[in-house]
């Protein structure tokens, strides 16, 4: 590379795999033209590579802490990516039109690597979901969907974002003209533990058809954000009656998959009012207390969404990345 190059590559955060491939005598150049004067401080970072030393290039590029990162479709493009801090960085490196594999014949697609790209375009039946599964959890006004908008325009890969929204109850009173008598309320109550569990029931049907999607497309490597999850009810909103109460919590804890990551949003009582006065605060602060008992000892993690946008976008992000590097194997 020209003095030029250089010194766009020392004051970009892609200077270390550039720098990496470079060192390892690997032909390569930039494919499109750099604006100003330095290199994406984040983002995508489009190249030229040399298609006669792809293993070299892998392996320069993983001591830079850039992972290989395959997905259906990718025809002569290799995609690398990196995250430091919540900040993506992806390499797009397309082979030269011209070029043709000599030596390194070996690291080209051989019968099993093909049969698994064919595999992975219908991921149904592949060999290992490769695309993590996030629940964005939170109460009203905390800020799903405004950081899961921001994600899906930060993470430079496939993102697919599901609503899985929330359940509404309607009360309706079954007190007759004349009042209610002994009897009246034991069959009362024993057709709404009924009513209820057949509820649960169903509601677990749905639940299950609204995640087939995202199940779905996370076979095909699509890193897919839930806004609202089935397992939200061990936090909020339980059932009136006992039995429904008991179903409705083991389907979720047991029957409903667990999201591979869970992260609950979380922002003072006052200020989640501000955003949605749909409840009291003092609703708003015993669901925010309810959420953080319920998903922490699972494993899930707290993103405070007091401060700019773009502070809780990357914090969750890198949450995002641990579990695309857990599904990944890297």
């Amino acid at each position: 590379m020209d003095d030029d190059s250089a010194h766009l590559v020392r004051r970009s955060r892609f200077h270390i795999a550039l720098d990496s491939l470079t060192g390892a005598g690997l032909g390569f150049s930039l494919r499109r033209a750099v604006a100003g004067t330095e290199l994406p401080m984040e983002g995508e970072l489009d190249i030229w590579l040399d298609p006669m030393a792809i293993s070299a290039a892998d392996e320069a590029l993983a001591r830079a802490s850039f992972h290989r990162f395959r997905a259906p479709g990718q025809g002569r493009h290799r995609f690398y990516l990196a995250c430091e801090e919540g900040r993506w960085f992806k390499i797009d490196a397309k082979l030269h039109e011209g070029g043709r594999p000599g030596p390194d014949r070996a690291e080209l697609p051989g019968p099993l690597e093909r049969m698994h790209g064919a595999l992975a375009r219908r991921r149904f039946a592949g060999l290992r979901r490769l695309g993590p599964v996030v629940a964005v959890l939170g109460p009203d006004g905390a800020g799903k969907t405004s950081v899961i908008a921001g994600l899906r325009g930060y993470i430079p890969v496939a993102v697919t974002a599901l609503y899985l929204g929330r359940r509404r109850t309607r009360r309706r009173s079954v007190t007759g003209p004349k009042g209610p008598n002994e009897q009246d309320e034991v069959a009362r109550s024993r057709a709404g533990r009924l009513r209820e569990t057949a509820f649960v029931l169903r509601n677990a049907i749905r639940s299950w058809t609204r995640l087939l999607p995202g199940y779905l497309a996370a076979w095909r490597g699509h890193i897919v954000l839930c806004d609202r999850h089935p397992i939200e009810i061990l936090a909020v909103r339980p059932r009136r009656t006992q039995p429904a109460r008991a179903i409705e919590r083991f389907i979720a804890g047991h029957v409903i998959p667990r999201p591979d990551a869970m992260i609950v949003l979380d922002a003072p009582g006052e200020i989640l009012l501000e955003r949605k006065s749909d409840h009291s605060t003092q609703q708003l602060e015993q669901w925010r207390r309810s959420y953080a008992e319920a998903f922490v000892p699972l494993g899930a993690t707290i993103v405070p969404t007091t401060g700019p946008p773009k502070e809780a976008i990357t914090q969750v992000s890198s949450v995002v990345w641990e579990a695309l590097r857990q599904r990944r194997s890297w």
